[in-house]
């Protein structure tokens, strides 16, 4: 098995997914390598195989998931991922879903009607006490349970109010939005124009019979503005969202082997002249029977507002959605930009050189990819995991993702040919396109974004490949791509699309594909998830009932919201999912976004230059947005909903923003990596290792102090007298500095915490470092002198040094009389008083309130258990940089000291 701190890139197929020594029911396919299974592949880790399958790879534990072998390059070095990818690892499967079962046996697992679901957001649910529910406070105390399980007495489903209900709680039930999200959602890349009547099925008839649609000329005609259907497909006025040909084929399994009830959809839209779409019909279908070649049996739906028909429209639609949530989430996003970029992540660390100009090139887009997917297959892509809970493709993930990699192209996935594959856009000119739905969000700002990136890297690569020679002739580059094309997507290397990669022109698209997929569609979608399906109605991803049958019409004409929620997702698998959408929808502090760089990335002018006009390309292009989302012209950017389409525009806010595109496949959450939240670069970096310690112990105490007096960002916002002292602070105190853009907004509790937090760190445990070690360490002056009078000995001066080097170093630095000056000062300030009020005492009476005192008694346990860490640490003689030649053990952050000089 491969160690942690070995830099290994190599290859393995996802053998890692089942479990099979747990039982028939954790077995799972091998991804990659077979005909049958084709995969990308993934990065090798070297477990051994499980003992009842050789061909599978062992799995480690869910307490020891952080361990998973990734190359050390790519690990987690900055703010990201640590309580979702740390101690949600131990906790966020199978095993929490049986966990959480037993904790909600007082309730039903039912909502009973949508205002249950706006509970969650609006906070109205407690939970009892219980000792399952105790017990998972003790042992899984990670942010994504903290969401659930509140210890405060506050409100269970307190989540953040997605934006799709925000500004009209019903306006996501219309045909409108439910139309204009095809468009402007978090999934609008399957729509596509309908270019024959009826549709037809690409499905193998030999295997499938008969798969064509279908619908009726008759049953659309009337709807669409006196054109005949021949009519309207001439002028490019009618459209499809087809979810047929890639679910039919899983139907019998997942309807008759899983607790899911679901149907193959196609749904026709018709366009309007004023841009919007219409809703024309949808179709369910089913296999007509469990035999193969067994065709389709189908039935129709049509709008209706009133009586049992609008509420079976209303159902044809949830459908629909069903069908589309699991494709959103499992093939174009998990598939098409987390698993399909990992082999070009693998190759450009194996075969291009880190100076190499397209590793540079790449580089920021291939940033957190692998760790992301190491996580994926440890808790959502494995048996029992988090897909398999909450999609309904249930156990059927992999064989599904699968059978639909066997479809994709790269060349396929930069956005100008996608558009034209599916009839949304034409070629116009010579390097223009021409959009048939003029009002298309995600076409018209991703447009602009792939054009912006496809110039930026035009002109990177042409300064370092001046002719298609030097392309086809490049060693690295060809060895690089050939291991892509042959390895890391070997199940595909025969076929023909692939590009030859001899010319400028084959190296500038498909960067720029690359660096689109990793970048920009990623961002599309992922971080709208939560704003758009944060609300579970909207996105469900779950049926457990078929349509009602004509003897169930009573119940649904009497309650039609309690029949949709007993077919759509549960209320628990509903929490659980949309506490993980929230945490991955969340940009992080440290994002670093499209068109940003590290300094000194590169001395080459030109690059410089091209990346300077790159990023106010793509400044003019959000101001863009946003101006096109004011335009009251543009009917989709906006919607019934009021949520306007900004998942392009570039930069974001830390949080949830519905906006924001980083550089790469990752996920932006607001949280840390490792057990102190951090990966230290010098691992032994003992202010650093002790210092974060104190750091998170603090933040803890602030958090729960902070978080009992002000339950919500308005209560932040709202105090006169907090936003007083901020503003004085800001205009007045800091006044030279009021115009910066960095200082924190006040407005939430979170820059509140946060600030908070600083405030105590600086006032006390840095300033302790810094103060109280100034006599042990500069009390020798010679150690640490303060002065220096001259300058490096010159070559005819060489002789004196040589003969007295001491004298020459005391002539050099901080003389007698000042020395003794200095050394006095230090002495006093290095001691500590007998009256020494250290960090966590408090006065007696500081306080009435039992939760804050109770935090403080916490705090301050938390920080003997540092202390003692430390001191321990001081002994371990692994740690070198702890106690060093000198014998003087770094003790400047233990929290406790005596009286006098102490260096503690």
């Amino acid at each position: 098995m491969l160690m942690k701190w070995e830099r290994v890139y190599d290859y393995a197929y996802y053998n890692d997914l089942g479990n099979p020594e747990k039982g028939p029911e954790y077995v799972r396919h091998v991804l990659g390598g077979s005909d049958e299974y084709p995969y990308p592949r993934r990065g090798r880790t070297s477990r051994p195989p499980t003992s009842t399958d050789p061909e599978t790879e062992t799995r480690l534990s869910l307490l020891q998931g952080t361990d998973i072998y990734i190359p050390r390059d790519e690990k987690f070095g900055h703010i990201k991922l640590s309580d979702f990818f740390g101690d949600t690892v131990k906790s966020l499967t199978q095993g929490i879903f049986g966990m959480l079962d037993s904790v909600f046996d007082w309730t039903p697992k039912e909502f009973d009607s949508l205002k249950d679901v706006m509970d969650m957001h609006e906070g109205a649910i407690t939970l009892p006490d219980s000792a399952s529910l105790n017990f998972l406070r003790g042992n899984v105390p990670t942010k994504f349970l903290q969401a659930l399980f509140r210890s405060d007495g506050a409100a269970l489903m307190n989540y953040p109010m997605p934006d799709i209900v925000k500004v009209d709680k019903s306006a996501w039930k219309t045909d409108e939005e439910f139309a204009r999200q095809m468009l402007a959602g978090i999934h609008p890349l399957v729509i596509r124009r309908l270019e024959e009547f009826p549709p037809v099925s690409k499905l193998d008839p030999e295997v499938y019979g008969n798969q064509n649609s279908s619908i009726t000329k008759e049953c659309i005609e009337g709807n669409l503005d006196g054109l005949s259907v021949d009519e309207a497909i001439v002028s490019n006025r009618l459209y499809i969202l087809d979810h047929h040909d890639t679910v039919m084929p899983f139907l019998k399994d997942i309807n008759t082997k899983t607790s899911s009830r679901v149907y193959a959809t196609r749904t026709l839209l018709f366009l309007r002249k004023d841009g919007t779409l219409k809703p024309l019909v949808i179709e369910l279908s089913l296999p007509e029977s469990e035999e193969d070649q067994c065709g389709a049996i189908s039935k129709l739906y049509t709008p209706a507002n009133e009586g049992v028909e609008a509420s079976l429209w209303w159902l044809a639609k949830t459908y629909v959605s069903i069908n589309d949530a699991a494709y959103h989430q499992l093939i174009s996003h998990w598939l098409h930009t987390h698993a399909v970029i990992e082999p070009f992540i693998i190759a450009a660390n194996r075969q291009l050189s880190k100076l190499h100009p397209v590793h540079k090139l790449l580089h920021p887009h291939f940033r957190d990819t692998m760790p992301v997917n190491t996580i994926a297959r440890q808790i959502a892509l494995n048996a029992k995991g988090l897909f398999e809970q909450a999609v309904y493709t249930r156990q059927y993930v992999g064989e599904w993702t699968s059978a639909l990699y066997k479809d994709w192209k790269l060349t396929d996935q930069a956005l100008p040919r996608d558009l034209i594959k599916r009839g949304m856009a034409v070629k116009d000119g010579n390097n223009g396109y021409k959009l048939l739905i003029e009002d298309y969000p995600y076409a018209v700002d991703g447009l602009e974004i792939w054009s912006a990136i496809e110039t930026w890297v035009k002109t990177y690569c042409s300064f370092y490949y001046k002719s298609d020679d030097m392309v086809a002739n490049d060693p690295e580059l060809q060895s690089w791509w050939t291991e892509i094309r042959e390895v890391g997507h070997g199940d595909k290397k025969d076929e023909t699309w692939w590009p030859k990669m001899k010319t400028l022109n084959e190296l500038i698209e498909t960067c720029t594909t690359i660096i689109w997929v990793a970048s920009a569609l990623h961002a599309v979608l992922n971080f709208g998830q939560y704003p758009y399906g944060g609300y579970m109605p909207n996105r469900p991803t779950i049926s457990r009932k078929f349509m009602p049958e004509p003897n169930e019409y009573d119940k649904l004409e009497k309650d039609p919201e309690r029949v949709f929620l007993e077919t759509v997702t549960s209320q628990l698998r509903t929490m659980v999912c949309i506490s993980v959408i929230e945490l991955i929808s969340r940009h992080s502090e440290d994002e670093v976004y499209l068109g940003q760089r590290e300094a000194g990335w590169t001395s080459d002018e030109a690059p410089i230059k091209a990346l300077e006009e790159f990023n106010m390309k793509l400044d003019e292009i959000e101001a863009k947005i946003l101006e096109r989302n004011r335009n009251p012209e543009f009917k989709n950017r906006v919607g019934p909903a009021m949520l306007p389409f900004t998942l392009l525009c570039r930069s974001s806010e830390v949080g949830i923003t519905g906006r924001g595109i980083p550089n790469s496949v990752s996920l932006g959450m607001a949280v840390k990596d490792g057990d102190n939240g951090y990966k230290l670069l010098i691992e032994d970096y003992p202010y650093a290792v002790d210092g974060l310690e104190i750091w998170s112990a603090i933040e803890t105490w602030v958090k729960t102090y902070c978080s009992f007096y002000y339950k919500s960002d308005d209560m932040v916002a709202n105090d006169p007298e907090l936003q007083s002292w901020w503003t004085e602070i800001r205009e007045v105190g800091h006044g030279d500095k009021k115009d910066e853009t960095w200082w924190p907004k006040m407005k939430t509790l979170n820059e509140l915490i946060e600030t908070c937090t600083t405030i105590i760190w600086v006032a006390s445990a840095l300033h302790a470092v810094l103060n109280f070690g100034q006599y042990p360490y500069g009390g020798y002056m010679p150690n640490r002198p303060t002065i220096s009078r001259k300058f490096m000995p010159e070559p005819n001066e060489y002789d004196k040094l040589e003969k007295d080097p001491e004298r020459v170093f005391l002539e050099t630095v901080t003389s007698q009389l000042r020395t003794m000056v200095c050394i006095s000062m230090i002495e006093l300030i290095s001691r500590h008083s007998e009256d020494e009020v250290y960090l966590g005492k408090r006065e007696a009476g500081w306080t009435s309130d039992d939760a804050p005192i109770k935090a403080l008694e916490e705090f301050n346990t938390k920080l003997d258990e540092i202390e003692a860490n430390i001191l321990k640490r001081n002994k371990n003689p692994e740690l070198k940089n702890r106690v060093g030649p000198a014998m003087l053990p770094f003790t400047l952050l233990c929290r406790s000291s005596e009286v006098g000089i102490t260096g503690r």
